[in-house]
């Protein structure tokens, strides 16, 4: 157990998971745009239509969000609970994510009209700012850590009860209200999960990592086929699924990180996600412009679903397409990034990087 508590570092296992995440991110988008101009009645027509686009999106945002959580934890940027700390570390947020994301809003704004942040970044820097809020008053008032819990879930409720209020109106949609709320216990999660030790616990006991992969199943494929149709099933098995597919993916990073740096199995592609963990932002904020999404693969896929004895080959051509085209995005974003990174200005602000050497 000693060599996989050494492989969990921030350039390696959760760099590996960054970068997986914002791997089928991009995949998920392309899988999207190669369906744009299908109506809803053909993607519903049959459900395994979107199926690996589907899988993707039940984990990859929660994901995202957990591990954005733990890196706050991991570096225990909310431990201070003074006035300026609590200034510095939202300073902060806002020139990592804010001001990348006001950069490429006037950027998108040229090329293809509309003045909007991407609603990942907009979500994020709230969910941290309402986090660390909570945090600097549970420190202030010496909290124990069962009643600061309860406050984030307090707080997860009624994010949740405000976006409902609000659900319809211009507010809800600018501000991305139901989205806040929705993944507010992920990031929550992912501090918790580091800053408390919960990630070693997790790794001693295999059992846990056997269930979650189970629950994972067996929850995704109840919720797809909708044997339960009840409402609370509806509101509650997305959280089911997402949490033990994070759980399930975060041993597997740190196994893989493990055995790679141990007999030298599966280096490039773990050097790979690793680097685009490293550089998930600009991967983020770039790829956008950069979608293949090519239609008459859809058609294809669908005619497969439709004709196929099974649905393998429809899924088959997804996943191989996908994969791809994901590869091509990142590459030139990542390419991009570079290019751009060579001036200090901006790299400062398409990046939120810091101007000093």
């Amino acid at each position: 157990m000693e060599t996989i508590n050494q492989a969990i570092q921030r350039d390696k296992s959760i760099d590996w998971l960054k970068g997986l995440a914002i791997f089928l991110v991009v995949m998920g988008h392309e899988l999207q745009w190669c369906t744009f101009h299908l109506a809803p009645s053909q993607l519903l027509a049959n459900g395994n239509t979107g199926l690996v686009q589907q899988w993707i999106s039940s984990f990859h945002m929660p994901l995202l969000f957990f591990l954005s959580g733990f890196l706050v934890g991991w570096k225990k940027q909310t431990e201070d609970p003074s006035w300026s700390a609590l200034g510095r570390n939202i300073l902060r947020k806002m020139q990592t994510i804010l001001l990348p994301g006001v950069t490429w809003m006037i950027v998108k704004h040229f090329i293809m009209g509309g003045w909007y942040i991407e609603w990942f970044l907009k979500v994020l820097f709230v969910i941290f700012v309402l986090f660390v809020c909570v945090r600097f008053i549970s420190q202030r008032l010496h909290w124990h850590f069962v009643v600061e819990a309860v406050a984030h879930f307090v707080l997860f409720g009624t994010l949740m009860v405000f976006a409902h209020t609000m659900k319809g109106t211009p507010l809800y949609e600018h501000l991305c209200l139901r989205s806040i709320g929705g993944y507010y216990p992920y990031f929550c999660f992912g501090v918790f999960f580091s800053a408390r030790g919960w990630n070693r616990k997790w790794l001693e006991k295999d059992w846990l990592y056997a269930i979650s992969l189970l629950v994972f199943v067996v929850s995704y494929g109840l919720y797809y086929w909708k044997w339960f149709d009840t409402s609370w099933a509806v509101y509650i098995m997305p959280y089911i699924i997402a949490f033990s597919a994070i759980l399930t993916l975060y041993v597997l990073g740190v196994q893989i990180v493990n055995m790679t740096h141990s007999t030298g199995m599966f280096s490039i592609v773990n050097n790979a996600l690793g680097y685009m963990g490293k550089h998930s932002l600009a991967i983020y904020v770039i790829h956008f412009y950069f979608l293949l999404g090519i239609p008459p693969i859809a058609d294809f896929w669908i005619y497969l679903t439709e004709h196929a004895v099974t649905s393998i080959p429809a899924i088959g051509v997804q996943l191989v397409y996908g994969i791809l085209a994901a590869i091509i995005v990142c590459g030139i974003c990542l390419g991009l990034e570079f290019i751009l990174a060579q001036s200090k200005i901006l790299n400062f602000l398409c990046f939120g990087k810091n101007m000093k050497n």
